[in-house]
C-alpha cells in the first residue's frame, strides 16, 4: 500500500510517497535523493528499485523530494545543505510519528549519502542504521579548491551565482559548503554503517570512502568494481542486494 504525504517546511510543501509492505513493519526507511534528483518515479530508478525491494523485505519506506525538486514547492537554485538537513529533519520527526514505528533507518545517495550522514550524526539516538551510497563528501573540499565538476571560480570570492552540472545556483549553495562539518557531524553517529562506493564514479572520487573509515568507528565499505555513480547496469542489483542484506541483518 503506498501513501502521498505532503509536510511543510519553512512554508513550501514537500511532497513525498510512504510505502508499506503486507505485514505491518515497526522499522521506517529514510531515502534522500542526491544533486539535481527526486523521490524517484521510474521503476528503473536508483531509489525506486531500492525501495520496492526493501518493502519487499517487510521494511515500511519513505520517500520525499527536496524543495525545488519533483513534486515539491521551491526554488532548486536557492538551495543549500543546511536547507536540505532542514528539510530532512521535518521528514524524520515525521516518520517518527508513523503508527507502530520504533525504528528508523537512513539511507542517501550522493548529495542525499552527505544529508543522511549529518542527520544521523544530529540525532544519532534517534537512528539505528546508515546506508550511504556514492556520498558525495567531496562537495566541501570542492567548494573550497575552487573547482565542482566542471564549474570553476574563486574560492575567496564566491560569486552570487553560478553555473553547476547546468543548473544555475545561488552561491550560498558553495559559501555554507566552504565550512560545513560533514565528517565531525556524521561521526556521532556509531550504530552499524554501509557505505558503498563504485570504483569507476567519475562524479564522486571513490578516495572519499577513506572519509568514513577515518572518522567513523562502526562503518563497512563496500567497493563496487566498475561502478557508476549511480551503479548502472549489472552493479545494480547487486547494490540492492547488499543494502537489503544489511539493513536485513538481526
Amino acid at each position: 500500500m503506498d501513501e502521498v504525504v505532503t509536510l511543510y517546511n519553512a512554508g513550501q510543501a514537500l511532497r513525498g510517497i510512504i510505502e508499506y509492505p503486507p505485514t505491518p513493519s515497526d522499522t521506517a526507511i529514510i531515502l534522500f535523493h542526491g544533486f539535481k534528483g527526486n523521490r524517484s518515479y521510474q521503476p528503473d530508478d536508483l531509489l525506486s528499485q531500492l525501495s520496492h525491494a526493501l518493502v519487499a523485505s517487510g521494511f515500511t519506506t519513505v520517500r520525499f523530494d527536496f524543495s525545488g525538486r519533483g513534486h515539491s514547492e521551491g526554488s532548486y537554485q536557492e538551495m543549500t545543505i543546511p536547507q536540505e538537513i532542514s528539510e530532512a529533519d521535518t521528514i524524520l520527526t515525521y516518520t517518527r510519528q508513523l503508527p507502530g514505528i520504533k525504528h528508523i533507518y537512513l539511507l542517501g545517495h550522493s548529495l542525499g549519502g552527505v544529508i543522511a550522514g549529518m542527520l544521523a550524526g544530529y540525532y544519532h539516538d534517534w537512528i539505528d542504521r546508515l546506508v550511504l551510497l556514492a556520498p558525495a563528501v567531496s562537495v566541501k573540499e570542492f567548494a573550497r579548491q575552487g573547482q565542482i565538476w566542471q564549474s570553476r571560480f574563486n574560492p575567496f570570492h564566491i560569486p552570487e551565482q553560478i553555473m553547476i552540472d547546468n543548473v544555475l545556483m545561488n552561491g550560498r549553495f558553495l559559501r555554507t559548503a566552504q565550512t560545513l562539518p560533514i565528517m565531525e557531524t556524521t561521526a556521532q553517529f556509531s550504530g552499524p554503517m554501509l557505505v558503498i562506493h563504485g570504483t569507476d564514479d567519475v562524479v564522486i572520487p571513490v578516495s572519499a570512502v577513506k572519509e568514513y573509515q577515518r572518522y567513523c568507528m562502526n562503518c563497512e565499505v563496500h567497493l563496487v568494481r566498475g561502478g557508476s555513480h549511480t551503479f548502472k547496469g549489472e552493479n545494480r542489483s547487486l547494490v540492492v542486494q547488499r543494502v537489503t542484506e544489511f539493513l536485513s541483518r538481526k
